[in-house]
């Protein structure tokens, strides 16, 4: 308790703070100002909770009971304290004691009051504080102001008095513990409270101007102010007295006293009152006769009227003395109409009580208050503006009326109480309060306010104004309006006037004088009901009735009969239609005025109780024909129409459709020309409305009518997803253009008019910009228009002058509605005007800016400020940010502020230059009121988010609320940022601080400050987060919610759950931000602290627990489920939850990952499982909307995570993984393929890596798992049609899967069958044929060619290819799509820097799986697919050679891939060289030769390093180098310290592409040899057999060892393949990790390092293609050696050089293989057999044996043999 009302009084503190010299200035007990007691009493803060109130209450308990009293005259002690005690000096201390004498006020409590003033009221900046408190001008303006904030304050600890004595008994309200405590606290002393409030209405009501009131406006202040308080005073007192004895001496005293103030209107020193004054004086009057007869206890005696003993017990009674001398004072009075109701009070009293009272003493007493017009002054009374509404000193008002007039009633008769239209007014009146309607339908019509209802059914229907006004508030609730129909239901009487001449016709003269009984049955209406064709209304005969006088003395007779009055009311309207008389001119005719008032009463009656409508059908029915009878008249009677449509517009509510319907039936709305198809250009027919609006009612200045049209509208508009009809959508577009456009230029006899009119075309505005999209993506037509008109047009002006009023006028309609109860229409209308601003710009569609955004940005606004004009001009946004200052009512200035949200967004201006010179000011308050802990919850969040959208789009204004100051500005390295007293970080800090949370600190708050810090740290404001780590605990206190358990299965609070889940998504994001951008070294050591304390708390596995919980398995479809708002809010938190929680852990496991301690193996497995499981329970549940987006969120969180840790080896691979996506794969099939799409994409993602790594690993997947994935992927691919429109489509992915699932199962008899069960070769050759023949769905056709590339690599695979004819469409399909995508005359062009030149790459990847797929084929089918083989060749010939031209494919990357598989292609089918020879002799050369001459181009090439970076350079020029492989991010990889010469050279060995450009050539040069090698003589035939054809082997290359050259026209020679030995060997020595000279900078020694394994694998390549060079080099020369064309010389010189050039090879590589190489793949392979089993024609043992010689292992075998060859072949 003690820390709530701490918390709530910081705000004062906060205020002390940052005024001047705020060290000094601090008060230990800063206490709230009584605004903010009140404030927070009306429910405008953040205290809510009942306990805070109570806390709160007690705590001003002792300012509430001394009221005015509390403030104290200045005294000597308080100066001296004030001095000595330092917390003010200089400037400041002079100004707290001018103020204290001004004021004439203790100086502690003037300083306490300056303080306030400052939080409260003042409107400057602090320096500019500062500075007038150095100006005697600007000290008087201060001195002035706060006087007038010193009226205020005591107007306010009154209220807040007023207020806990109005409600301290009611038990509604919510408080009312709290309020009851504190009165009964006050009050226990004997009357202390209520003798302290008559001392300050004594000293109030005689008080003189002080001598400091120097001038007229100053005394007019003063003057107004002590009125008020003259009234607060007295309305306590009445309050009061409600629940206490007013004692008979104290109320003699109060007699008197009033007496000698002649009632408040006999003022001193009120010389030329004020005009505005009188209303006051009158509430005073009034309030002084309320006391007075409050003090009567008029209840005692109506209660007790049938108990005379009891009577006797009044407290006036028994005090005979008191009595007398009351009388007496009474007696005396009648001079002023407030008198009267004390005199007929008295007269009521001494007529009831059992006293000897003569009748005439009663009745002089009577006559009296009816001659001063009692009954008059009591319906001015109630009609006034202080006793209107639901306040409590209305309601004692009403009562004390009430009672008087039901006493008044039950002792004298009602003829002699004057007109009785007076008396029915005055219990109208006083019936509308719901306490009174419940009292007088349980006393009857037998006594009180009932006899005046028993009364008016007598003379009805004959006179139905009394009744009808009677029952009118009556129905004024549910319960009442059902009593009413009954009544009215069973009306017992039927007055009508008494004519003689329908004597003998109709009746016979009774037993008795005056009576008469009727003698035949008497009809009423029988025309109209004939017309109508209902039955009529029939008085049966024998009916009793008796002749009686009404009013004017006209005879009537009174009919004793039992009938529905509905039925009567029913005829009635019938005869207005049916009736000639009513003609043009019918707004005075008796009838429509009896039917207006028979309208509002139905309208009554269908608003609370709806049921009743079938009942009252025959009455509204009927006003759909009135409306159109009536709407054409030139002078209408206005009121009937506007009480029928205010009746339609109740109907509207609940039958919406056909009321409308009926209604555009009747010509009266307007309706469109044509249908709608453009806001710019609809044309709307005005209708009967059109024409009463500019005819009738503009010009007259009253609008009944419109005002009852607007309500129709409000009241009939579509729910906010449903579209509206052409009707309402006519009605819209007639109101925006006639009503909205003008109605500000209109004439008005009432301003209130003016008002009404403007807050519901703002509410409508409101309600139709509110509809959000329907479920059926309609065009929302109405919203379209209204958007559009306010927009473009001259409606958005009329919506920017509601913006414009200013926060002086509002703060001023405020001030004079604390004492009346009346709706500020203008507040609301501006709260409106600031909720559609903020609609119009969130929907706006178009990227112009539109007339009223210019305005926005660039109207300025004149002001005056306090009633001085400012000529200046102010921004328009400066003056929304002004209502910052506004404090009455909370949601103004959180409209404003939301507001000013939406314009940081999207307007293209700079809103810190924008508030000008009030920029400093309007942070102040802002600050101010979000460090205030009791200031309203709703206010502080949209200041937060005003900031946070500030951050990103005004960085001038998030400064400006941010207010950092750089400490050391010298020292740049080592920046240190503190925070200013002004700065908002400041309030954020104490928000997210866990210690000092309570009850007034909501999640939403909690919400939004961390959202805040979020945005500052996504947007890297450096000097803010620099601040923010620098303070104490900040880390711990922003981490607290992670460390905190939510309950996600009990959202009972949906807004509160889904707050505090996505302050836990901003607190991860945050940590995320912050672990991705520092370095582990300059972390700082609280955060390291926090993760190793979440990490030893296992909350990773409580987070994880928490995820899998967000949707329970197993929910139960029959429960209803919760409500939209609920769902939407819980799961939109759900969604963030998980995204953040997937970045969360994804930047915990790849940087600083000691830090999070996220390394345990097991823990990685279980975090995978629960993300997997929950995604199993949000699939397996039933299925909504929402839950789509959540399962996609889920299953991307598994893909990064699986993605990231499948790296570690110890994680380990299941099969059950495989089945569980199996069946989230199944429950996804249930749903529409246009939601899951991308929920397959990263199912089978996760899928694809899974296999690989499983793959790589040589792990073994169970196939029963795997195989069951093919059910599921085939329907995705057939339902391809699905995703076509899709930007991310499943199928691809869905393809790729199915081939790495077929290359994880070996064994084509595991997976052949399930894809014939299902048709899946036959379905993919069947969609490649289609898209291939569209030229459309390059990845769709990229993934089937890889798929079909893995079947090809098993016979049974490339067997069922070939069956559904895989050739057919390769040769026919393929070749037309790339004739018309890889256009040949594109593709000779020389690109000369056009990149756009290449041709597309999807299509190059297509053309290169071909090859691949032709090439698999032909080696797992071997002659079988040899033919189809040569088709295809035949086909591609032209592609083929000229991919074999390095000339034509060096040039891009993608070329050089052609280039590779080409060559792969042509190696398979080299084996098959003698059939290809054969069918296709002219390719089949040139293609041998190109391949002759690309080895030698390719081997030129990569022995020169200048060439492959001049090749590099060419690209990058071009264009064609990819993103990633550019001089700007290799820079920025590389740490050089060389010249910038060296540096723009220097990026191109570092770029990926130098890598994969050599390896490129290399492949390719590879291929090319091992296809070669089946065109020279085989090393086995010429070891075992001599005999050579060297017809059947030409040469490949010249007798000549020359270096190769990359020019083309130097022919290839045995001197190219001596080079390629060379530079392979120095390929690998570079490769070596031991070589010398080569930096200990391996990556990893581990073998399962992804680097190291490259690195292998490229050792065993270059292997392999040394392994075909040296055999293609032997091999060519022996071949020259054993050819007898060759002169002996050649030969000589031949073996001489290759002796030479082979034997520093073998030394070179024998040197690396003792360093350990890597085995060659194709060793094995390419073993020589010998018949023996071993070289035994090669004497290896001759000469010495060198130190080093080849093994006999399998990679180093092949080297051997050449070796020995050598040395026996070329010595």
């Amino acid at each position: 308790m003690q820390a709530a009302t701490k918390a709530a009084g910081s705000q004062s503190a906060a205020a002390a703070e940052k005024s001047p010299e705020a060290s000094s200035s601090k008060l230990p007990n800063a206490k709230i100002s009584n605004r903010n007691l009140w404030q927070i009493l009306i429910g405008h803060s953040a205290l809510r909770d009942p306990d805070l109130i109570q806390a709160e209450v007690s705590a001003c308990s002792d300012r509430l009971r001394e009221g005015l009293a509390h403030y104290r005259a200045p005294s000597a002690a308080s100066e001296k304290k004030l001095k000595e005690s330092n917390r003010v000096k200089g400037k400041k201390l002079a100004f707290v004691l001018a103020v204290s004498k001004q004021l004439h006020l203790d100086q502690l409590q003037s300083l306490e009051l300056f303080q306030g003033f400052h939080y409260d009221a003042y409107r400057g900046s602090i320096a500019d504080l500062k500075t007038k408190l150095g100006s005697k001008r600007e000290t008087q303006r201060l001195l002035q102001q706060i006087t007038e904030y010193y009226y205020s304050e005591r107007l306010f600890v009154l209220r807040c008095l007023k207020h806990l004595l109005g409600y301290w008994q009611d038990s509604r309200h919510p408080y009312r513990g709290a309020y009851a405590a504190c009165v009964e606290e006050m009050n226990k002393d004997e009357e202390s409270l209520i003798k302290g409030v008559w001392k300050q209405y004594a000293e109030c009501a005689k008080a003189e101007f002080p001598s400091t009131v120097q001038s007229s406006m100053q005394e007019t202040s003063w003057l107004l102010h002590n009125l008020r308080e003259q009234c607060e005073l007295l309305e306590i007192a009445l309050l009061y007295y409600k629940d206490y004895v007013h004692p008979p001496s104290r109320l003699l005293r109060t007699a008197k006293l009033f007496q000698v103030l002649g009632f408040g209107l006999h003022q001193q020193s009120r010389v030329g009152l004020l005009p505005r004054a009188e209303a006051i004086t009158t509430h005073l009057s009034h309030l002084c006769t309320l006391i007075l007869v409050e003090a009567m206890d008029l209840d005692w005696i109506y209660l007790s009227i049938d108990s005379p003993d009891q009577i006797m017990e009044h407290d006036l009674l028994k005090d005979a003395a008191n009595f007398k001398e009351m009388e007496n004072v009474i007696l005396e009075w009648g001079s002023l109409q407030c008198h009267t109701p004390i005199l007929l009070a008295w007269a009521v009293f001494k007529f009831i009580a059992p006293t000897k009272t003569e009748i005439e003493y009663t009745r002089s007493l009577g006559n009296r208050a009816l001659e001063g017009g009692v009954f008059s002054f009591l319906r001015s009374l109630l009609k006034s503006p202080y006793f209107t509404g639901d306040r409590p000193v209305a309601g004692v008002c009403k009562r004390l009326v009430h009672t008087l007039l039901s006493l008044v009633v039950t002792a004298f008769n009602e003829e002699s109480l004057g007109n009785p239209a007076n008396l029915v007014s005055i219990a109208a009146t006083t019936l509308t309060h719901p306490l009174l309607r419940l009292q007088m339908w349980e006393k009857g019509t037998a006594s009180g306010v009932g006899l005046l209802l028993a009364s008016a059914q007598t003379r009805f229907p004959l006179e139905l104004a009394p009744l009808l006004d009677l029952l009118l508030p009556l129905a004024g609730d549910s319960y009442s309006a059902h009593n009413v129909f009954q009544l009215l239901q069973e009306t017992p009487f039927y007055t009508e006037r008494f004519s003689t001449h329908s004597l003998g016709a109709y009746i016979d003269l009774g037993e008795q004088e005056g009576e008469w009984v009727l003698t035949t049955p008497r009809a009423v209406y029988s025309d109209v009901s004939q017309r109508l064709g209902c039955p009529p209304l029939v008085l049966p005969p024998g009916v009793r009735g008796t002749v009686m006088a009404v009013e004017g003395g006209v005879p009537a007779i009174c009919w004793e009969v039992g009938y529905s009055a509905w039925e009567l009311f029913a005829l009635e309207t019938g005869s207005v239609l049916l009736y000639p008389g009513i003609g043009v001119d019918s707004s005075s005719h008796p009838l429509v005025e009896r039917m207006a008032q028979v309208a509002r009463l139905v309208t009554e009656i269908l608003k609370q109780d709806w049921s009743l409508a079938p009942h009252l059908r025959p009455i509204t029915s009927q006003y759909f024909a009135i409306i159109q009878k009536f709407s054409p008249f030139p002078n209408p009677p206005s009121h009937l129409l506007s009480a029928c449509l205010q009746c339609l517009a109740v109907m509207a509510t609940n039958e919406s459709e056909e009321t409308w319907k009926k209604l555009s039936q009747t010509g009266f709305l307007p309706y469109l020309k044509s249908s709608f198809t453009d806001v710019k250009s609809v044309a709307v027919v005005p209708g009967h409305f059109g024409q009463l609006l500019n005819v009738w009612e503009r010009p007259r200045g009253i609008y009944p009518i419109s005002m009852a049209m607007l309500d129709l509208l409000l009241s009939g508009m579509p729910p906010s997803n449903s579209l509206a009809t052409n009707e309402q959508l006519a009605c819209i577009v007639f109101v925006m253009r006639e009503m909205f456009a003008g109605f500000h230029k209109w004439r008005y006899r009432n301003a209130l008019d003016k008002e009404e009119i403007c807050h519901k075309l703002l509410q409508l505005c409101h309600n139709v910009l509110s509809q959000v999209h329907n479920k059926d993506k309609q065009k929302n037509n109405g919203r379209d228009f209204v958007s559009h008109f306010l927009l473009h047009t001259v409606g958005g002006q009329a919506v920017l002058s509601v913006l414009s009023t200013g926060v002086d006028e509002v703060n001023r309609m405020c001030s004079s509605s604390h004492s009346v109860s009346q709706p500020i229409l203008s507040v609301e209308s501006l709260k409106l005007a600031f909720s559609i601003i903020d609609l119009l710009l969130q929907s706006k569609q178009d990227q112009a800016p539109t007339p009223l955004e210019q305005a926005l940005a660039t109207q300025s606004i004149k002001r005056s400020a306090d009633g001085i004009s400012v000529s200046s001009p102010v921004h328009l946004v400066a003056v929304i940010a002004s209502y910052i200052h506004h404090r009455d009512d909370p949601l103004v200035p959180a409209g404003a502020t939301r507001l000013l949200t939406r314009l940081a967004q999207v307007a293209p201006m700079s809103m810190f230059a924008c508030l000008g010179q009030e920029a400093v000011a309007i942070r102040d308050a802002y600050v101010n009121r979000l460090a205030a802990s009791s200031e309203d919850t709703e206010l502080k969040v949209a200041t937060l988010e005003l900031i946070r959208e500030s951050v990103s789009s005004q960085p001038s204004l998030v400064e400006l609320f941010l207010c950092i100051r750089a400490a050391n500005k010298d020292n740049k390295e080592q920046a240190v940022y503190v925070l200013e007293p002004e700065s908002c970080l400041h309030s954020i800090l104490d928000l997210i601080n866990p210690d000092i949370q309570g009850p007034q600190h909501p999640p939403s708050l909690l919400h939004a400050s961390v959202a805040l810090l979020h945005a500052l740290w996504q947007g890297r404001h450096d000097a803010a987060l620099l601040a923010l780590r620098a303070h104490k605990d900040f880390w711990r206190h922003l981490t607290n919610p992670l460390f905190n358990d939510v309950q996600l299965d009990d959202i009972q609070d949906a807004e509160d759950t889904s707050h505090e889940l996505l302050v836990c998504s901003h607190v991860m994001h945050i940590v995320a931000i912050e672990t991705y951008y520092v370095m582990q070294n300059r972390m700082d050591k609280d955060l390291v602290d926090v993760m190793k304390e979440f990490s030893r708390s296992d909350r990773y596995r409580i987070w994880s627990e928490c995820l899998k919980s967000l949707l329970p398995k197993g929910a139960d479809i029959s429960e209803p489920p919760p409500s939209t708002s609920v769902s939407e809010k819980v799961l939109g938190a759900q969604y963030e939850l998980v995204q953040a929680w997937r970045t969360f852990l994804l930047v915990a496991s790849s940087y600083q990952e000691s830090v999070f301690d996220l390394l345990d193996c097991s823990l990685r497995a279980q975090l995978l499982a629960d993300t997997l499981e929950a995604l199993e329970s949000q699939l397996a549940a039933p299925l909504q909307g929402d839950t789509v987006p959540m399962a996609t969120q889920l299953s991307l969180l598994y893909m990064v995570l699986f993605k990231k840790w499948s790296i570690d080896a110890d994680l380990k691979l299941s099969g059950s993984t495989v089945s569980h996506f199996c069946g989230l794969l199944q429950h996804a099939s249930r749903l529409d393929p246009g939601l899951t799409s991308q929920l397959y994409i990263h199912c089978f993602s996760t899928l694809l890596l899974l296999l690989r790594v499983a793959r790589n690993r040589r792990e073994h997947l169970e196939p029963r798992f795997l195989l069951g994935l093919v059910p599921y992927l085939a329907e995705v691919i057939q339902n391809h049609h699905f995703y076509l429109k899709m930007e991310n489509r499943p199928e691809p992915l869905a393809v790729y899967l199915l081939g790495e699932l077929v290359q994880s199962l070996p064994d084509p008899a595991l997976w052949l069958p399930s894809l014939k069960q299902h048709s899946v070769v036959a379905m993919l050759m069947r969609l490649l044929d289609e898209h291939l023949r569209l030229k459309t769905e390059e990845g769709l056709i990229e993934a089937i060619l890889s798929c079909f590339l893995s079947f090809s690599r098993t016979t049974a695979g490339a067997e069922a290819l070939v069956v559904n004819g895989v050739n057919q469409v390769l040769c026919v399909s393929m070749a037309d799509a790339l004739l018309a995508k890889l256009e040949p005359a594109v593709q000779e062009k020389q690109l000369n820097g056009s990149a756009h030149l290449l041709p597309p790459l999807e299509w190059c990847r297509s053309w290169q799986l071909a090859l691949k797929l032709a090439a698999s084929l032909v080696g797992s089918l071997g002659h079988r697919i040899v033919p189809q083989a040569l088709d295809f060749t035949g086909v591609y010939q032209e592609r083929l050679l000229k991919a074999l031209d390095i000339f034509e494919t060096i040039h891009d990357l993608q070329s050089l891939e052609q280039t590779l598989a080409s060559c792969q292609f042509i190696q398979q089918l080299a084996g098959y060289r003698q059939q290809w020879q054969f069918s296709l002799p002219a390719l089949h050369g040139a293609a041998i030769e190109r391949m002759v001459y690309l080895v030698n181009s390719v081997v030129a090439i990569l022995g020169k390093r200048a060439t492959l970076k001049h090749i590099i350079k060419t690209m990058n020029a071009s264009g064609v180098l990819p993103p990633d492989c550019g001089p700007a991010l290799t820079r920025r990889r590389r740490v050089s310290t060389t010249s910038q010469s060296d540096l723009d050279d220097s990026w191109v060995t570092s770029s990926p592409a130098f890598a994969q450009l050599q390896d490129r050539l290399l492949l390719t040069l590879k291929s090319c040899l091992a296809a070669l090698k089946h065109y020279t003589p085989s090393l086995d035939a010429m070891i075992t057999d001599g005999a050579l054809d060297l017809h059947e082997y030409p040469p490949l290359f010249t007798l000549s060892l020359s270096p190769p050259m990359v020019d083309c026209a130097t022919p290839p020679s045995l001197g190219t393949l001596t080079a390629c030995l060379s530079m392979g060997l120095a390929l690998m020595n570079k490769l070596d990790p031991h070589r010398v000279g080569t930096p200990s900078r391996s990556p990893s020694k581990s073998p399962a390092h992804p680097r190291t394994i490259a690195n292998a694998q490229k050792r065993a390549d270059l292997l392999c293609l040394l392994e075909h060079a040296v055999i293609l080099l032997l091999s060519q020369a022996t071949r020259y050696l054993v050819d007898s064309s060759v002169e002996s010389h050649d030969k000589q010189v031949l073996k001489k050089e290759l002796a030479n050039e082979l034997g520093n090879f073998s030394q070179g590589l024998l040197l690396n293989f003792t360093r350990k190489g890597a085995p060659s793949p194709g060793g094995s392979a390419m073993r020589l057999s010998t018949p023996g089993g071993s070289l035994s024609m090669l004497d290896t043992s001759s000469g010495k044996a060198s130190s080093l010689s080849f093994s006999d292992s399998s990679e180093q075998g092949i080297f051997r043999l050449a070796d020995s060859f050598a040395k026996q072949f070329f010595r």
